[in-house]
């Protein structure tokens, strides 16, 4: 608890040094951990996120929870992101949706990824397969329709984004969608 309140005050290497005095003194709530290494991601600290990983990764050997390993494995990717190694995020990710096929929201994120290291093809099959599970369908579109637009196909981009507002209205789609017409229609 002494932990998640420094890392809620923003003392991200304070909140290490709690965690790992729990983890030092027998506690073994990994998912507890995951949730804490994933604040430390989004403050920033890329290091006390890694060296926590690092050592929820022996706690989670055989009888651990399936959901903490998938877990396990979609912040080590987001931690490769965001120390810039785009490449060992994309294969953390491809790990994590062969072991969990139908998390749509690992596929949205491992189609971003293949975007950013510009293989586009692959990032739209991605997208399409993300776009076949319940409640993926509008997200999946609309990220189709980004890659329609780095194409310049702006006509194909219209469409997705129109079947996608149909699917669930969002204001930031709307906006999207009018910008986009826009440039379909130059």
């Amino acid at each position: 608890l002494l932990g998640d309140l420094y890392l809620n005050a923003g003392q991200p290497a304070e909140a290490v040094e709690r965690y790992e005095a729990a983890i030092a003194a027998g506690w073994e709530e990994s998912s507890r951990l995951l949730r804490a290494v994933e604040g430390l991601i989004l403050t920033g600290d890329a290091e006390g996120a890694a060296h926590m990983l690092d050592r929820i990764s022996v706690q989670l050997g055989q009888g651990h929870d399936p959901a903490d390993v998938t877990e396990h494995l979609r912040l080590k990717g987001e931690l490769a992101a965001v120390q810039g190694d785009v490449g060992a995020s994309v294969e953390l990710y491809r790990e994590l949706t062969a072991r969990d096929p139908l998390n749509g929201k690992a596929l949205l994120r491992l189609g971003q990824l293949l975007a950013l290291e510009g293989d586009l093809g692959d990032a739209e099959l991605t997208y399409e397969r993300a776009g076949r599970l319940e409640g993926m369908q509008a997200e999946a579109l609309v990220r189709r329709a980004e890659l329609a637009v780095q194409r310049e196909r702006f006509d194909e981009a219209v469409k997705l984004l129109e079947t996608a507002e149909t699917i669930e209205s969002r204001p930031h789609v709307a906006r999207y969608l009018v910008q986009v017409r826009r440039l379909a229609e130059r």
